[in-house]
């Protein structure tokens, strides 16, 4: 199996009460059920990294392993020299404190979205403070820095719903693996 650097990771499924409230927050009115409620990715094709507690990494087989429900998604449009800047990038947050606060600013605006039935961008226009990445923002922003790619919202604003809507409808991605329930249903990568 070959993975390649920057490719995306779209954790889904997960049942926990935090995740729940995550994708509750995350979806907009008449959006079906939010898919995607985590986002982790490929620093190399055998090491994950992600933001949780702190940013950490873990190696691809035990990632992989732990991890029951997830797809992983590829751009075909990155060069290999896109592909390093974007994953080197994200390494320089290793280790950074997760930006919890960062998740009230983006529910108070997806509050308000809830109300209005669109996309509301205000709370969150007050992030300013890049060094304690929440999962979305830790792909998000090296994507655009680097390649200009931006998932459908500004990267400041991205959650991990967005960015799977976004990636799922654009034909520069294509998901190259997905396991679900612990079993592998799409492998591109043979």
């Amino acid at each position: 199996m070959e993975f390649k650097e920057a490719d995306l990771i779209m954790v889904i499924g997960r049942r926990s009460l935090f995740h729940k409230l995550i994708g509750w927050f995350s979806r907009t009115c008449g959006e079906p059920l939010t898919k995607a409620k985590h986002v982790a990715g490929f620093l190399s094709p055998g090491v994950i990294i992600e933001a949780l507690w702190t940013v950490k990494t873990s190696t691809a087989v035990d990632w992989l392993g732990e991890h029951k429900d997830f797809e992983v998604w590829r751009n075909h449009k990155l060069s290999l020299k896109h592909r390093e800047r974007i994953s080197n990038r994200v390494r320089g947050y290793r280790y950074h404190f997760y930006g919890f606060w960062r998740l009230f600013l983006h529910a108070g605006d997806l509050l308000v979205e809830k109300v209005i039935g669109k996309h509301f961008y205000f709370f969150r226009k007050m992030i300013k403070l890049n060094d304690y990445p929440i999962c979305s923002w830790l792909w998000a922003m090296p994507y655009y820095e680097v390649a200009h790619i931006q998932f459908g919202v500004p990267y400041n604003y991205a959650s991990p719903d967005d960015m799977r809507d976004f990636i799922s409808q654009n034909e520069n991605w294509e998901l190259v693996y997905k396991v679900v329930h612990g079993i592998e249903v799409i492998n591109r990568l043979r």
